[in-house]
């Protein structure tokens, strides 16, 4: 898998899915998206909810979101949580992407 490369101010896009153990999808009750930059630090507007995100079909959401003008370059990543029922289903994944400078 190639990690995706971004740059300053681009909108980055995802498609979630949510799998239960029986390998269906499902509805979280809760989703958090945390974003970090190479230095591990979360910018402003970098923690989403659920309520930031587009569900397009059950257990499917997009995410959209605006990379900083002035990020820092380097490998950034955003954790993705969800949970079902307070707790009895808990998914959490890490994906990466390169700020890259403009040439």
């Amino acid at each position: 898998m190639t990690t995706q490369e971004k740059f300053r101010g681009d909108t980055l896009g995802k498609i979630l899915y949510f799998y239960n153990e029986s390998n269906a999808l499902f509805d979280p009750n809760t989703i958090a998206v945390i974003f970090k930059d190479p230095d591990g630090v979360t910018p402003a507007g970098g923690t989403l909810s659920i309520s930031d995100l587009t569900q397009t079909a059950t257990g499917t959401y997009k995410l959209k979101w605006n990379i900083p003008v002035d990020g820092v370059y380097g490998l950034w990543t955003f954790t993705v949580k969800a949970t079902k029922t307070a707790g009895t289903l808990v998914n959490t994944e890490e994906f990466t992407f390169i700020l890259k400078q403009a040439k």
